[in-house]
């Protein structure tokens, strides 16, 4: 087309209809770029929406099927610490492949070191709240146990452990209704046991190890799926645990913690 015999009208035309194309194809091209990011977004919505789920799921399976390769699940507990026992505890736990629950008196906290945490959480062992001063009068006559649990617990989520697990010094008998009511409004679990130890009475490896399993053989004569057993933080506990671990294991017992296996409410 030769422009020189265009006339202005046509021109004009031209310049008219090549404006318009321009406006028209502007919308659409930002109508197209706002559909490719709504599109990008909304599926990225619901991956992460599903991804949630799926990921509980296959977490509770896997614990399902670490639980149903044993015959039950024993939890070994330990009671009164920190002490100048804690460490050598946790390695004979460790040694065995086997993890414990620490309930720690807030008045022996400051006994708790960096190296002990580490091995606490590496070990995936629990701890729990066993309150600040151990003393009956105060917990139970003067009704103080909330009160102390809760600066037990505060010490704990100090030392980097967000715990929800208490014990009761001396077991859940001495609680009043109206304490068991609040410790259960504070969302704590409560554990007492079903194997008591009688360490602190015996004050013998062998003697105690031998009280456990006379316990243990009843118990397992009603078929339990899970026992609670009880220890304290003594000279002799790891004498005890070096005999008891792996008798247990011979048994099929799971010997975990509520960081693998959660705790229920136990109480007397």
């Amino acid at each position: 087309m030769n422009l020189k015999n265009l006339s202005i009208l046509e021109v004009v035309y031209f310049l008219f209809i090549g404006l318009m194309c321009v406006m028209f194809s502007i919308p659409i091209f930002f109508y197209e770029k706002e559909s490719e990011e709504s599109d990008s977004a909304a599926p990225m919505e619901t991956r992460n929406s599903e991804l949630t789920p799926k990921e509980n799921i296959s977490i509770n399976e896997r614990e399902q099927e670490k639980i149903e390769e044993y015959e039950s699940v024993a939890y070994i507990t330990i009671d009164d610490g920190p002490s100048e026992y804690t460490e050598e505890i946790i390695d004979q736990l460790d040694s065995y492949n086997a993890s414990g629950t620490f309930f720690f008196v807030g008045e022996n906290m400051d006994l708790l070191t960096d190296k002990m945490i580490n091995k606490l959480k590496d070990g995936n062992h629990s701890v729990g709240a066993h309150s600040m001063t151990h003393q009956a009068i105060r917990l139970y006559d003067n009704q103080l146990f909330v009160q102390e649990n809760k600066e037990a617990f505060s010490m704990l989520r100090e030392k980097g452990f967000n715990s929800d697990l208490v014990r009761a010094p001396y077991g859940s008998t001495y609680l009043t209704d109206k304490q068991i009511g609040d410790i259960r409004d504070q969302k704590w679990i409560l554990l007492d046991w079903d194997i008591d130890s009688l360490d602190w009475e015996f004050r013998d490896a062998n003697q105690t190890y031998n009280h456990i399993i006379e316990q243990l053989n009843k118990i397992e004569e009603g078929n339990s799926e899970t026992i609670v057993i009880l220890l304290h933080e003594r000279p002799e506990t790891v004498d005890i645990l070096n005999k008891l671990i792996p008798e247990l294991q011979n048994r099929n017992y799971l010997l975990t913690s509520g960081e693998e296996v959660p705790f229920e409410e136990l109480i007397f």
